[in-house]
């Protein structure tokens, strides 16, 4: 988590604490702290995977890149052709997952 994340997570929970009367069992501040860090950690774990998505994508692509050599010329090997394509389609699977995540409908060309 980066600095103003955890800034932002901190606040959140310390307002949830506040909320709580003093002399509130450890329990209950227990389960505040735990609600108020939740939407935190959620949005953690999906850019966590995300990036393991994409990471997947870039070896899928890789391979198929490799494949294609077999009958294509490239002009340069399919490393270089890779890491001449990496930024471009992690810029795209980004906007793509984060499109999907929402449910919005992208406009994407269909893969029929």
């Amino acid at each position: 988590m980066d600095e103003q994340l955890k800034e932002q997570a901190l606040k959140a929970v310390r307002t949830q604490i506040g909320k709580l009367p003093a002399g509130a069992p450890v329990t209950e501040l227990s389960k505040a702290g735990d609600a108020a860090l939740e939407p935190f950690l959620r949005s953690r774990q999906r850019r966590e995977n995300k990036k393991r998505i994409i990471a997947d994508g870039l070896i899928s692509i890789y391979s198929h890149l490799q494949k294609l050599s077999d009958e294509w010329d490239f002009g340069m090997t399919t490393w270089a052709l890779r890491e001449e394509l990496k930024k471009p389609i992690c810029q795209q699977l980004e906007i793509e997952l984060t499109v999907y995540r929402s449910g919005a409908k992208t406009s994407s060309p269909s893969r029929t």
